[in-house]
């Protein structure tokens, strides 16, 4: 079946490439992938903007008023080298494509209109004239087969440019020049020159463009090697350091002057420096860049500095005779200005960007924050938040009920936590709530309101106390009070009005209020261990469904009739928890959870389990709210309703809960009554109508720690725990001092519960990896282990993690550098359990299998983290041999066991035979040497504790290490299992990704792209093909094949993204008719190469159908 790869955007990133506000009032901002626009105003800039997706990355842009048309335009240059030409609404006009690939340097744009000429550096050493034709009242580049010409070309590189026009004082002509910045990499030395335009009387055979001024050495270190260029025709030239500004004359022009100033001569200009007068602890901060402003009398010179004050610098003219072409001018002046609102210590300026002579946009990545001001006011009258990519990691969380989670951070110290889920939002109205002093034992929704009994025996109604009575008792719905100490277990009959009840007695009977007649049960276990589950229901032909499980084996009466006993569903789930009856066609299903999470479906009539799915990782149970044939499936960290559809079969959606549940309630389809963890009870309002699921965004912010990775644990999917990271200048020793935490966050609360300080007790560690340590329990039931000590271990093992830290930064290496932690999932604390120093650094870890781990550095290493039932602590041991790996592993991959090769070489299959057989391979990335592979082998014997690692060499290494790029130019390795096929991706230095897949008889195909922005993470999302969903077509659960399958996401510096894959056929008829001549343009601009690949490639970020995007994202969801 033909396969289509999709590429999507999971956020798109609001970098700001430029901005302008154009004469016609139009305000444009262009981004990497898009354009927006609006027309200016105030009150409304930078919002509700209309967004125009363009083709490939746009790296650069200038507005160009056309004097002869009087139109103004957009050039917008991409980084692939095509330039296109955009009129003021932003539809295009014409497209160059130059067929030169763009390079990380600062582009400059420069215009002679007189000349149709415009100037671009389109290589970090080169400047490329592109000249255009008016044509039918509008502008059109010129085309030629050689491309555009080269009038510059220099071995340093080009930091910045400027033209500007001056007289020739011997002819009257005027002439463009165009000054240049050069920066020597290996020296770090500045460099100056000036080209101008030959006459046009030149010579046939003569350059069209000469120096002016050579190639010439500044001579000076500017501080932070930082510095601008800014031409002022008829003037000069104007350098622009951190602390002082170098002014060089322009040649042939007038002779300058300057008051208390010095004019030297260097090699090829004459010039001087002049400083700022700033404080010694303060200088400019040239990345917001120079503004000028120049009149009859005077040039101002604007710029921000260390403590976003405006700097204000002015040269003044003194005296000016135009005949002798003389200027004096006063000494350099500068004035500190406060601009109201814009505050030094939080925000800093990253780009300022000149939209007007009134306005200027100030970009703070910092506080992901856009500043609007008014130069004429000084203050800041529009404040807008941007977005940036900061996203270093993402993963799923949950199993069949999925949340997206993502963690990052920015410069400041400042993180962030994310998470995405498909959900009702404020889904309950409150109504009324109650606390209560003791534990809450037992709950009720009746119909003279909500009752209770805590763990003291006391039994209260809508808050007053009725009554104290310690033994069990029964709360029917019409509010009657049942005590029967001859009962074990009661249940309410479903969809009866009349508060009847159904129980099971001691003596071995099951019975129902509104019936005389009990049933006898055979062999009813009289420990007081045995477990009883009891559930009730009438149906719409009237007849009674009741329901047993005792220790999971199930006995169906219909009416007063045994219907079927002795089902045993022990194979299907964990201990049952909670059941419910719902009529269907001639018969009648049974949900069923357990105390591990799971959702079976039971079909009574043939005996069979129609689907199952996991809901949470804790006990769950089932709430029906018969009124409305809705169920309300919960753990206490889940919340699901279950609502039927047109169809007449049940779909799932989240319900957004904040606090943990412990109990919920419902009587009829108005109200329900909720249980938190902390004994307060709350009834809710329903929603007469339900409304339609939506994707929900919740955020968790730091200021003072970014997040550069998280992991979640098998107890719960409301917590992640993340390795956390601060930076802090110290002025006593001179350097940047690191602070290591990890910590746990509630995605439902969105707050920081707990911190377990790292740095305390390792100064200057960081967490280089961390990993959960998921309980196997098929694989220890294998050995034989009881179910109760498998419990045991089970309950240990969902609550602990490991954390590796590298010393890189640190002066004690002699610390343990291998940590095992757990949490306490009731409060949340963390605690520390056990650490041992391997002798080694660890850059990556890897959770291999029966709580073994792989830990990576400079070698590779097996450990095994025992639990030992009796004394209730674990231990850390090193359980393989060790393998030197020749560099830093990055990344570790479990290669999958039906992708191996079929043999080894002969003479080491005849080594290892004699002692060892074959388990798995690894993968690994090691940033010296690209991938490598191993051999996981065992002993013959089966034990675990003895593994070794065998290197790979290059003629056994199986389809994966054969196809990936050894050179060490790739920096980013993820896989992504779905059934019987691989899906490999690499992340390369010149920002491309390669995706290749893999299939169970190892024919590959592969494809490969340029993304924009460097590339921090990618990230497999196999967790979401890992599912415990099961679907038979009788099933009363609507089940929906997502169309798209997520392999990954892929994070860079400029947009987050995804990429996936899909068969379905509906989809594919859609994306054929979308492959076009745009479509065919975005393969030109992304460099998308797939050679003789199986696979078709769609790239839906330029659909302009908005479904589409929400089919991507409720793909992951």
């Amino acid at each position: 079946m033909e396969e289509y790869i999709v590429l999507g955007e999971l956020c798109r990133s609001s970098h700001v490439v430029n901005s302008f506000i154009l004469k016609d009032n139009t305000f444009l901002v262009v981004e990497p992938e898009q354009i927006c626009k609006a027309a200016y105003s105030r009150e409304d800039v930078y919002e509700k903007m209309e967004t125009i997706v363009t083709t490939g990355y746009n790296i650069a842009a200038s507005a160009y008023w056309e004097p002869l048309t009087g139109m103004e335009y957009l050039i917008v240059l991409k980084d692939c080298g095509a330039l296109e030409l955009l009129n003021s609404q932003c539809e295009r006009i014409d497209l160059l494509e130059t067929g030169m690939e763009q390079d990380d340097g600062k582009k400059f744009f420069a215009f002679n209109e007189r000349d149709n000429q415009i100037f671009i550096n389109l290589h970090k050493n080169t400047i490329y004239v592109i000249e255009y034709q008016l044509k039918n009242k509008s502008m059109y580049f010129m085309k030629r087969d050689e491309g555009p010409k080269c009038i510059f070309e220099d071995v340093d590189r080009i930091v910045d440019m400027d033209i500007s026009w001056n007289i020739d004082y011997v002819t009257g002509r005027d002439f463009p020049t165009i000054s240049i910045l050069l920066f020597d990499e290996f020296s770090q030395n500045y460099y100056f020159q000036v080209i101008r335009q030959a006459p046009k009387e030149i010579p046939k055979g003569r350059k069209p463009w000469e120096t002016f001024i050579n190639h010439s050495n500044l001579e000076v270190q500017f501080d932070d090697n930082r510095a601008i260029l800014r031409a002022i025709s008829n003037v000069g030239f104007f350098i622009f350091g951190t602390r002082q500004v170098l002014f060089i004359k322009l040649p042939e022009g007038y002779e300058q002057t300057i008051q208390n100033v010095e004019f030297q001569q260097f090699k090829h200009f004459e010039g001087c420096y002049m400083a700022y007068n700033l404080k010694d602890d303060d200088k400019i901060n040239l990345e917001g860049g120079i503004l000028l402003k120049r009149n009859v009398t005077s040039l101002e010179f604007s710029a921000f500095n260390s403590q976003n004050q405006l700097l204000k610098i002015w040269l003044r003219i003194i005296f000016e005779d135009p005949d002798e072409l003389i200027y004096h001018w006063d000494a350099l002046s500068t004035k500190l200005i406060t601009i109201n609102g814009l505050v030094s210590d939080r925000q800093i300026i990253t780009r300022t960007i000149l939209l007007s002579n009134a306005v200027v946009m100030l970009l703070c990545d910092s506080e992901n924050e856009i500043l609007f001001v008014d130069i004429f006011q000084m203050r800041i009258f529009k404040k807008a938040p941007y977005n940036l990519s900061r996203v270093f990691f993402s993963d799923i969380v949950g199993t069949d009920f999925q949340k997206l989670v993502n963690c990052g951070g920015s410069t400041n110290n400042k993180g962030i936590v994310e998470s995405k889920f498909w959900g009702h939002p404020d889904f309950f109205s409150l109504v009324k709530s109650f606390d209560s002093e003791y534990q809450v034992r037992q709950l009720w929704s009746c119909d003279n309101g909500v009752w209770w009994k805590d763990s003291h025996g006391n039994v209260f109604c809508n808050g007053g106390l009725v009554e104290t009575y310690m033994p069990p008792i029964h709360v029917t719905s019409n509010g009657t009070i049942v005590k029967d100490l001859s009962a074990i277990t009661w249940a309410d009959i479903c969809y009866d009005t009349k508060g009847n009840y159904a129980y099971v007695s001691k003596d071995g009977h099951i019975g129902w209020s509104n019936e005389a007649k009990t049933v006898p049960l055979d062999k009813l276990p009289s420990s007081s261990l045995a477990k009883y589950i009891l559930a009730c229901s009438i149906l719409e032909n009237g007849s009674k469904i009741t329901i047993l499980s005792v220790d999971n084996k199930l006995t169906i009466l219909q009416d007063t009739h045994t219907f079927k006993k002795g089902i045993d569903i022990s194979d299907e789930l964990d201990s049952i928890a909670c059941m419910s009856i719902i009529g269907w066609e001639e018969s009648f299903r049974v949900f069923i959870t357990d105390i591990d999470g799971k959702l079976c479906e039971l079909d009574v009539k043939d005996t069979k389990i129609c689907s199952k799915r996991k809901i949470g990782a804790q006990r769950a149970e089932i709430c029906p709210v018969t009124d409305r044939n809705f169920f309300l499936i919960y753990t206490k960290d889940d919340l699901l309703l279950m609502s039927p559809t047109d169809s007449g079969k049940f779909e799932f959606a989240r319900i957004d809960m904040k606090k943990r549940i412990s109990k919920i309630a419902a009587k009829d389809g108005s109200e329900i009554v909720i249980l938190e963890d902390d004994f307060k009870i709350h009834q809710y309002a329903i929603p007469e109508k339900i409304p339609l699921p939506n994707v929900i965004n919740k955020r968790i912010d730091s200021i003072s720690y970014i997040h550069t990775k998280f992991i979640s644990l098998s107890c719960s999917t409301r917590y992640v725990i993340t390795s956390s990271i601060r930076s802090a200048y110290s002025d006593l020793l001179q350097r940047v001092n690191y602070y290591a935490e990890i910590q746990l966050h509630d995605l439902e609360t969105q707050k920081t519960v707990s911190q377990y300080n790292l740095s305390e007790n390792y100064p200057q560690a960081f967490v280089s990896d961390i990993v959960a340590l998921p309980f196997n329990r098929e694989s220890f039931l294998s050995d034989g282990m009881n179910q109760n000590n498998l419990y045991a271990m089970q309950l240990a093992f969902d609550r602990v993690f490991i954390v590796s830290l590298n010393y890189e930064m640190a002066e004690d290496e002699s610390l343990d550098n291998l940590l095992l932690f757990s949490i306490d999932d009731n409060n949340g604390t963390i605690e520390l359990l056990q650490g041992i120093n391997t002798e080694h650094s660890i850059t990556s870890l890897l959770n291999y299998h029966n709580c073994t781990l792989i830990a990576a550095g400079d070698v590779l290493q097996a450990y095994k983290i025992d639990y030992l039932l009796e004394d209730n602590t674990f231990k850390i041991e090193l359980v393989s041999n060790n393998v030197r790996c020749g560099g830093l592993v990055s990344t570790i991959i479990r290669l999958p066991q039906a992708h191996a090769p079929k043999s080894l070489s002969k003479s080491k299959k005849r080594k290892l035979e004699k002692e060892y057989y074959i388990t798995e391979r690894l993968l690994v990335l090691n940033i010296l040497r690209g991938a490598q592979e191993y051999v996981l082998t065992q002993k013959a014997n089966g034990l675990q504790e003895n593994l070794r690692i065998v290197p790979v060499i290059s003629s056994d290494k199986s389809s994966f290490g054969n196809l990936l790029n050894v050179s060490g130019l790739t920096t980013h390795l993820a896989m992504c299992c779905i059934g019987e096929t691989a899906w490999l991706m690499t992340g390369n230095t010149d920002r491309s990704i390669s995706l290749y897949c893999i299939s169970i008889n190892n024919e590959s195909s592969v494809i490969q792209l340029k993304i924009p922005g460097d590339i921090i993470s990618i990230c497999s999302l196999s967790k979401s093909h890992e599912s415990f969903r099961l679907f038979k077509e009788e099933s009363l659960i609507q089940y929906q094949r997502k169309p798209i399958s997520i392999l990954f996401t892929i994070h860079t510096s400029k947009g987050e993204y995804l990429i996936g894959n899909s068969k379905d056929p509906k989809l594919l008829k859609e994306l054929k008719t979308t492959t076009e001549e745009r479509m065919e343009e975005q393969f030109r601009f992304i460099q998308l190469e797939d050679g003789f690949s199986d696979l078709r490639f769609t790239d839906a970020r330029i659909l302009k159908d908005f479904s589409f995007g929400r089919c991507l994202e409720r793909a992951v969801l």
